[in-house]
């Protein structure tokens, strides 16, 4: 196999002393070398840090890989990315509704429709399409709620008909809806919600409308399966705000602080730990009639909203916000099931009333790097 030239480090000897025969630049004879396999060298791997040309995309690339496409002329890489793909449709066209669960088992009850402004009809979704179930007791539009699965909901509150500003609240089992003594403190509507069970819902912000005076509420009452209590009130009193995660890792963002026309939207967001609200980061749109999802405050997904803006999507990482992938068409007043990674965005105005459902992934996908 020939010769390799051998540097210093090859010339020391056992009593670290320099071997004088050949100095530091001889020949180290081929019986010392542990593995003789190799013969005719010709290049060495390249240096790490150095991009791999591919005719294409590597066949199983991992996160962080980055090469250059030869033949897409485009520089890719492995990354985390969220996309939205258009998932079964409603029944029943709504905005204004409520529910919850994941990706795979939801449900969804009440709302308004261009012929039936406040209704009590629900429906449960497998991860491909919608069933109809049978209605809640009472007839609901701008209520809220919370759902663990399509076999698992709590509704409360509501406006059917206008200036109503229900109490009441029924739960659902998955074959029937039953009336719970348990009343929220102050009725109204229009308000933000979270939770994961319905043993454990979070009710916050609002808005009572007319016959009663038109005002807009801080307030936040916690259920805990039979009984609703008041706790400390946001700091921001909102309607049309959005929420996301549990009873005591929450978070509520976007809406109108004053209920006015044209009102006026906000980029706020608050975290709520169980005990008191505190000022998080802010979104980078000023957005209401958001819909969320996730099950804590520091993993939360915020999509839809009243305005054309062009970014529909946001994502929060527990201490900021950023923008995410956009839905296939802006919208508002729906509603959000799932988790961060793995959500659904059910109905809403566009602004005429839909039953799109978009579901949205979070994953490794190969992605582009463009110039910006």
């Amino acid at each position: 196999m020939g010769v390799i030239t051998r540097g210093i480090a090859n010339n020391v000897l056992g009593t670290g002393e320099i071997d004088a025969t050949d100095g530091v630049s001889g020949t180290l004879p081929a019986s010392k070398i542990n593995n003789t396999s190799f013969s005719n060298v010709t290049a060495l791997p390249a240096l790490a840090g150095t991009i791999t040309t591919v005719a294409g995309d590597p066949p199983a690339p991992s996160e962080g890989q980055v090469w250059y496409n030869s033949v897409a002329g485009a520089l890719k890489y492995r990354g985390q990315v969220g996309s939205w793909a258009s998932g079964g449709t409603l029944n029943a066209i709504r905005a204004g509704h409520q529910g919850g669960g994941t990706q795979t088992s939801t449900i969804v009850y009440g709302g308004d429709s261009p012929t039936n402004p406040g209704n009590n009809s629900v429906e449960s979704y497998d991860g491909s399409s919608w069933t109809s179930q049978p209605g809640m007791n009472t007839a609901r539009n701008q209520h809220n709620g919370i759902a663990s699965s399509s076999t698992s909901a709590l509704a409360y509150s509501g406006d059917s008909p206008s200036g109503s500003n229900k109490t009441e609240t029924e739960e659902w089992d998955g074959s029937t809806w039953t009336v719970v003594p348990g009343t929220v403190n102050l009725g109204r509507n229009k308000g933000g919600d979270a939770g994961t069970s319905v043993s454990t819902a979070l009710y916050f912000g609002g808005v009572t409308l007319p016959p009663a005076s038109e005002v807009v509420y801080s307030n936040t009452e916690e259920y805990n399966g039979t009984s609703w209590s008041e706790v400390n009130d946001m700091n921001t009193a909102r309607i049309d705000v959005a929420g996301a995660g549990s009873q005591t890792s929450a978070i509520a963002f976007g809406g109108y602080p004053t209920y006015q026309s044209p009102p006026s939207r906000t980029n706020i967001s608050e975290e709520y730990d169980g005990t008191s609200w505190t000022s998080a980061g802010n979104m980078p749109i000023s957005a209401a009639e958001m819909s969320g999802a996730g099950t804590s405050s520091s993993s939360a997904l915020g999509f839809g909203t009243d305005t054309a803006t062009p970014v529909t999507t946001v994502s929060y990482d527990g201490s900021a916000w950023s923008s995410d992938t956009n839905l296939s068409s802006n919208r508002h007043d729906g509603e959000g099931a799932g988790t961060r990674s793995s959500a659904l965005f059910i109905g809403g105005s566009t602004p005429t009333i839909t039953g799109a459902t978009e579901e949205y992934t979070f994953g490794e996908t190969n992605i582009t790097i463009s110039e910006s």
